[in-house]
């Protein structure tokens, strides 16, 4: 009997080392009930949500109290208009406004700064809002001094940030027309500022590489229409066009943003979008008032459309 138990016993070892070795879980993980592409969880692991969220963005420009009255003193309907959309902002509640300059006609009308100044500081402080400057903020020979006047009245001339997961910067862009203008002599002072902007915001791109999207806005187009457009007082030199478009390809801007016109126009170079908000106040050509709304997903998917006044009031959210 007990020579029969020790028979059974050594049977029993022998068939459970077998099974053992039949198992066996490779270097990988793998195992029963895994597949070759299953990883174990980790404690608190679970569904991953976005690392970014989807946002939406308004820019105004132009708001250029005072233009085409033919009185600097009249300015009611221009204020009526930007007062209309500060109380939509603050209904619809962006994360912040980028305002691409001219905010009033006459830069040293003191009148007409403190009536800008009043209705735009009606903007929630919770909702930052970005100056950047237009020719009639400083000037078409865009000196030295009237930039240092712009940022006592504005903030600074220039800007870049980062929302989730887009780079946002702006440029003063009379600086690179008043170094080139279409009419009359170059301005050295502006010819300054612009070469150190340009490396600022060669930077500036360099940096946000790792960012799902980077939009760059300024008061002037660099063109509207077409990148080969005739020289005038709506884009840029030639040269700086190309330039400029170069360094927004290298560094894979998705669109540029600006005024200047009093009407909307969008198009597109190389992949990259040129957009031209029309006029808070009063209008050129086929224009109306309104201002751009700016949308940007969670992918870094760009998406723009210009919206009259009316179109703001009748939007229900962002």
């Amino acid at each position: 009997m007990i020579k029969l138990a020790l028979i059974l016993m050594i049977s029993l070892v022998a068939s459970c080392s077998t099974a053992m070795k039949g198992t066996t879980v490779p270097e990988n993980g793998t195992g029963p009930g895994q597949t070759g592409t299953e990883q174990p969880t980790a404690p608190g692991e679970g569904p991953q949500t976005p690392a970014f969220k989807a946002f939406s963005f308004i820019q105004m420009s132009d708001t250029q109290l005072a233009f085409h009255t033919g009185d600097a003193s009249d300015f009611l309907t221009d204020t009526l208009t930007l007062d209309t959309l500060v109380r939509q902002i603050n209904r619809l509640r962006p994360p912040f406004v980028l305002v691409t300059g001219d905010m009033t006609d006459n830069s040293t009308n003191k009148a007409q700064l403190a009536a800008y100044r009043k209705v735009i500081d009606r903007v929630d402080k919770s909702i930052p809002v970005h100056h950047l400057p237009g020719n009639h903020d400083v000037g078409s020979a865009c000196s030295k001094a009237k930039v240092a006047a712009f940022e006592q009245n504005y903030g600074p001339s220039k800007f870049s940030f980062t929302w989730e997961n887009c780079a946002l910067i702006g440029i003063n862009s009379c600086a690179i027309f008043a170094a080139n203008p279409s009419s009359g002599d170059p301005s050295a002072e502006a010819a300054e500022i612009a070469e150190e902007q340009y490396k600022w915001l060669e930077q500036e791109l360099k940096a946000a590489q790792d960012k799902g999207a980077r939009i760059v806005f300024g008061h002037y187009p660099v063109f509207v229409k077409s990148i080969s457009e005739d020289r005038s007082t709506n884009n840029f030199s030639q040269e700086e066009r190309e330039r400029y478009w170069k360094l927004f390809k290298q560094y894979k801007v998705a669109a540029f943003g600006c005024g200047h016109t009093h009407y909307p126009y969008e198009s597109s170079y190389l992949g990259i979008d040129a957009v031209t908000c029309g006029a808070v106040a009063a209008p050129l050509g086929k224009g109306y008032r309104g201002a751009e709304l700016w949308t940007v997903s969670a992918e870094g998917k760009v998406t723009h459309k210009y919206l009259s006044i009316q179109e703001f009031v009748n939007l229900r959210s962002l």
